[in-house]
């Protein structure tokens, strides 16, 4: 069930334009992100991708950590990025720790 429903960008006869939704139901997105996951071959082959919509200033603090986020996961460290904070467990088990760039 959908709140609401919008394409992005000019129409056009050579492009497939974004759409962005807004689910009525949290937890019928979480369903739909989750099985796009599994899903995600299937997905990558047909050129398709779902996500959840981020603002500018969060993507551009994630890119900024990305290669923190390549070397704290090669390290076998538990990572979590909500939003725009990148949150580390060492092995041990303690609480997850905030990383600055």
């Amino acid at each position: 069930m959908f709140d609401r429903a919008h394409r992005i960008g000019k129409m056009s006869r050579t492009k497939i334009r974004p759409i962005v939704v807004k689910f009525h139901y949290y937890a019928q997105r979480e369903q739909v992100r989750k099985t796009a996951h599994d899903k995600i071959e299937t997905l990558k082959s047909a050129s398709l991708g779902i996500g959840i919509q981020q603002t500018r200033a969060v993507i551009n603090q994630r890119r900024r950590m990305n290669d923190i986020y390549r070397r704290e996961k090669a390290s076998g460290k538990q990572l979590r990025w909500p939003s725009g904070k990148l949150l580390v467990r060492d092995r041990d088990g303690e609480d997850f720790r905030e990383i600055k760039a």
